[in-house]
């Protein structure tokens, strides 16, 4: 009894602790405050860290992992991409099915990078495509089950995408799963 207690209190301090981030680096953004620390980096390096960053949740969930990796360089800011990649990733894996698989795959499209993480869960129904990426959003499936979240993690995901010169998407059929994507220039000479 003691023990389910403390496990209870330690995921509400968890829970607690992300939501804090989460309006911390709302209101930065807000504030025009947004820090970004470009670099060159390895496109690979920086998916399959991502990847490595998620696979204890995707374990937990009984859902895989698959990279398909893209060789060349970036120039991003390494911590907020892995960032945006993380939660897309955990996103995908909340809402997959057990025994899902859940695709991160890069290609470059002329100047660009395409990332898409592909996901076999409910979809995102036509009608919430663009609202999950305003903040406090979130989709609630015809079932009734709500995936715990702040509905924070996509608007932060799309500034941090948008501060890059990017842009940030979602393919979804209800039912069939989700794609959710973004595309950012290779180098600081691109512009959109």
């Amino acid at each position: 009894m003691a023990v389910e207690k403390l496990d209870m209190a330690k995921k509400n301090v968890q829970r607690l602790l992300g939501l804090v981030n989460d309006l911390l680096q709302i209101t930065e953004m807000d504030s025009g405050n947004l820090e970004i620390r470009k670099e060159t980096v390895s496109i690979e390096d920086i998916l399959r860290r991502s990847v490595m960053d998620v696979e204890a949740i995707a374990d937990k969930h009984k859902v895989s992992l698959q990279v398909i990796p893209l060789e060349g360089v970036w120039y991003v800011d390494p911590n907020r991409i892995m960032q945006v990649l993380v939660n897309l990733l955990s996103n995908a894996i909340k809402f997959s099915p057990e025994q899902g698989v859940v695709t991160l795959w890069a290609e470059k499209q002329g100047d660009y990078v395409l990332c898409k993480i592909v996901d076999q869960g409910r979809g995102v129904p036509e009608t919430h495509k663009k609202a999950i990426f305003e903040k406090f959003k979130q989709v609630e499936a015809a079932d009734g089950k709500r995936k715990s979240g702040t509905g924070l993690g996509l608007p932060i995901c799309k500034q941090i995408v948008e501060e890059h010169g990017g842009l940030i998407g979602v393919d979804s059929v209800e039912g069939k799963g989700s794609t959710f994507w973004f595309r950012l220039p290779v180098d600081e000479t691109v512009s959109m």
